[in-house]
């Protein structure tokens, strides 16, 4: 799954939705509830229209919606749909979810757009209810009580927060390719890592041009100091950041975690918080 994050906070991810190669697009908020995996149909009132969509998972707090973009095309015309910014201003920051009869239209707040590698005919919309479902429509859906409302997965860290942080000296470089021709797609600073998360800026990157070249491809990530190549793996988009100081932050996974060789490089925020 790849996707765009444009707000300042990481959300709190169920492994069941992320996945061993999964990147999620988090516009802006965090769970609250764990998700259950649902195949539960259900409408939308979106950008002026109806749309048939259907419930991928579902909590009392929010749902991962699977929209199929031709439904979605006809009510935003001329907006691509591998343009999440133009996407996410086209169908607005609220739109209606009916879940299902005896269940009263459910106002929700959208928090991700997402695609899948292998599904152009698809679009998954994340969504936070402003409203938490109540205990008797959760059972209505035929879903658990418990599992819809235990706080629950494990933390995706914003850069300010994750572990090893980037210092002064030396400057750790890092150059993105695309896997498929080695061609170069972009240049920037690592700023802070955590486990195979690479968080990175890009001085003088335009966050929609960014998206275009990284999510639709393999890459490759390369870490450099200097002149010298540190380290290689390849890699994927796993979010974008926008508005800090430094231009876009891109988060990128890697196949593997960094080992030490990389590691000295940064600050361990883990061992200082320690002492």
């Amino acid at each position: 799954m790849r996707s765009v994050r444009l707000g300042v906070e990481r959300d709190v991810v169920d492994e069941s939705e992320h996945g061993p190669n999964g990147a999620w697009a988090f516009l802006w908020g965090k769970r609250r509830h764990r998700r259950q995996e649902t195949e539960l149909a259900v409408s939308l009132d979106l950008a002026g229209g109806e749309v048939a969509a259907r419930a991928v998972n579902l909590s009392a707090g929010g749902a991962l919606l699977r929209v199929a973009t031709e439904s979605l095309a006809s009510l935003v015309p001329g907006v691509s749909v591998n343009d999440p910014f133009a996407l996410h201003e086209a169908i607005g920051p609220t739109f209606a979810v009916r879940l299902g009869p005896g269940i009263p239209a459910t106002t929700a707040d959208l928090v991700r757009l997402a695609w899948q590698p292998g599904e152009p005919a698809l679009l998954y919309l994340g969504c936070r209810f402003q409203r938490a479902l109540g205990r008797h429509e959760i059972r209505t859906l035929g879903l658990e009580d418990r599992i819809c409302t235990s706080e629950a997965g494990s933390a995706a860290r914003p850069s300010d927060a994750m572990r090893w942080q980037a210092i002064d000296d030396p400057v750790v470089g890092i150059q993105v390719f695309r896997a498929t021709d080695g061609a170069p797609l972009a240049t920037g600073r690592c700023v802070a890592m955590d486990a195979r998360d690479l968080a990175i800026r890009f001085a003088d990157a335009e966050p929609t041009r960014l998206v275009a070249d990284l999510a639709h491809a393999r890459l490759v990530v390369r870490v450099v100091v200097g002149d010298r190549v540190v380290w290689d793996r390849a890699a994927w988009l796993l979010a974008v950041r926008v508005g800090g100081v430094g231009g876009p932050e891109v988060v990128l996974q890697v196949d593997q975690p960094p080992g030490r060789t990389v590691r000295r490089l940064f600050r361990d925020r883990g061992a200082f918080a320690a002492r």
